[in-house]
């Protein structure tokens, strides 16, 4: 009998629905990679990010670097965390850069 794969749109979705709570502690705090990747982005640089989740990684590269970041997910749930958080920057912003045009969600 053939094992069938898990549908992974479904289970990235319901992750982030979950961890809502902790996205929103560490939203101002990129991972590990992103901390090493910024040493070699240029300023103003455009950045294509695939599987961004909620866009924490790039936020953080439009915040340092002023770059222009295209963050893109398949998991809706991420993708509404993200722009959630744009929206927290804006009413409050420390900080001027291209991603703050409103996120566009699309299906």
């Amino acid at each position: 009998m053939e094992k069938q794969c898990p549908d992974q749109k479904y289970l990235w979705g319901k992750q982030h629905l979950q961890r809502e709570q902790e996205f929103i502690e560490l939203e101002n705090v990129p991972n590990g990679f992103a901390k090493k990747c910024i040493g070699y982005l240029p300023e103003n640089a455009t950045v294509l990010e695939v599987g961004a989740a909620n866009g924490r990684d790039a936020r953080f590269f439009a915040k340092e670097k002023k770059c222009l970041v295209y963050a893109t997910d398949f998991a809706l749930s991420a993708l509404q965390q993200l722009q959630k958080a744009r929206e927290r920057e804006i009413k409050q912003p420390a900080w001027s850069t291209p991603l703050a045009r409103t996120p566009r969600i699309y299906p």
